[in-house]
C-alpha cells in the first residue's frame, strides 16, 4: 500500500506484516508515480530482495483538481485537459467539471468515463 512521498523516498507498507518500505522515485517511475495517491494499493515486485517495479490498478478513480470552464459552443467530441488529485493530466471531454471523480486507464494514461 502506498502511503506517501516524504521528498525522498516513497513509503510503502506491507499490509501483511506492516513493514514499511522506501524507494526511490526511480525505482517506482515516472508514469506510475503520476497516478499514486495515499492509500492505494501498489504490488512492489521484487528479485533477488531488491524492488524492481511497482505495479498500480489499471484503472482508478481520481478527483479533477483544474480545467478549464467549459464555453457555449463547445461541442461534444472535443477534450480538454484536466490535473488529478494525483498530479496526473489527462485530456477529458468538455463536459468535465473541476470536483468530478473520473475513471483513468494508468497504463494509456487516458481518461474513461465519469465515475458513478
Amino acid at each position: 500500500q502506498y502511503l506517501y512521498d516524504d521528498g525522498e523516498m516513497l513509503q510503502f507498507m506491507d499490509t501483511t506484516t506492516f513493514d514499511q518500505i522506501g524507494l526511490t522515485h526511480e525505482q517506482v517511475g515516472k508514469d506510475t508515480f503520476d497516478y499514486m495517491i495515499d492509500g492505494m494499493e501498489a504490488d512492489i515486485l521484487f528479485h533477488n530482495n531488491k524492488a524492481i517495479s511497482v505495479e498500480i490498478p489499471q484503472t482508478i478513480t481520481l478527483t479533477v483538481v483544474d480545467t478549464p470552464p467549459n464555453f457555449k459552443g463547445d461541442s461534444q467530441g472535443g477534450k480538454k485537459p484536466a490535473t488529478l488529485d494525483s498530479g496526473a493530466v489527462v485530456q477529458v471531454p468538455f463536459f468535465i467539471l473541476e470536483g468530478q471523480k473520473i475513471v483513468v486507464d494508468t497504463i494509456e494514461g487516458k481518461y474513461l468515463e465519469k465515475a458513478k
